[in-house]
């Protein structure tokens, strides 16, 4: 799970324009314009039919049927641990589609009524543009953190087949409702502290323009420009790491013992 790394298919970020932020005090060295102001218009139609309606209808679509697993396991009753990891799984994955639904990101980039549509950002006022950069980054975290969870409750749910195959006696002892609740909730809790970090990394820009008119966006601020290795070290080799390869590695290795033990366990 990346959590710096965001879609810039439609910005371009000019490298010598200075311009200034809320902050009087700090300078950013760039200026957001839209890439599309200057494709082809069916670029452009392809691109805001993606954004705009195929990734958010999706992603609804997606969070329908994780609403009905969580009636179905509820049904099933939520004391029993399996019943609990998926739970915890469906919630981190409903939590990462939100990302596709980020409204406050998809108005930065496709607003309606832009006085300036070659700039992307919001033009909507300070009060409510500032609105939305919270729900943006809101949407952040808990995307953010969804996507992290999303991949390490397999672990869990791996480790639970291991005991009961493996120790199968002692199972019941082991793998109870308590123990399940506790696992779920250091699932979630050992990622907040990381994409709450990460999150104090984006800040509100509000630049003027043309005619006393202001337009405002989110981007990463000077703090993480000033740190910019050990972020980027802390974002590609800990987050993406073991995020992805570490839990994939996990459950297949974890998979591969279960399977051979079912098999020479047939086998007697």
């Amino acid at each position: 799970m990346d959590l710096l790394t965001r879609d810039q298919t439609t910005t371009y970020v000019p490298p010598n324009d200075v311009i200034k932020t809320s902050a009087p005090e700090m300078k950013v060295n760039y200026t957001i314009f839209c890439l599309y102001s200057v494709g082809s218009a069916n670029e452009k139609l392809a691109l805001q039919i993606i954004s705009c309606y195929a990734n958010p209808a999706l992603a609804i679509v997606g969070f329908s049927a994780n609403m009905l697993c969580i009636e179905i396991l509820r049904r099933s009753g939520l004391r029993k641990p399996s019943n609990i990891f998926l739970l915890s799984l469906v919630v981190a994955d409903s939590m990462s589609q939100l990302q596709s639904m980020n409204f406050g990101e998809i108005l930065m980039f496709w607003g309606p009524d832009q006085k300036h549509s070659e700039l992307c950002g919001w033009q909507y006022g300070e009060t409510v543009d500032f609105f939305l950069f919270v729900s943006t980054v809101g949407i952040y975290v808990l995307g953010g953190l969804g996507g992290c969870v999303n991949t390490f409750v397999p672990v869990l749910i791996t480790a639970e087949r291991m005991i009961a195959v493996f120790f199968p006696i002692t199972f019941k002892k082991i793998v109870t409702t308590k123990t399940a609740v506790i696992a779920a909730f250091i699932a979630y809790a050992i990622w907040i502290p990381w994409v709450l970090t990460f999150s104090t990394l984006y800040q509100f820009y509000r630049i003027p323009i043309y005619n006393k008119d202001y337009y405002s966006f989110v981007a990463l601020g000077m703090k993480y420009f000033k740190n910019r290795p050990l972020y980027d070290l802390l974002n590609h080799y800990v987050f993406q790491v073991f995020s992805s390869w570490v839990p994939v590695a996990i459950v297949s290795v974890g998979c591969t013992f279960i399977g051979v033990k079912v098999f020479y366990t047939l086998r007697l």
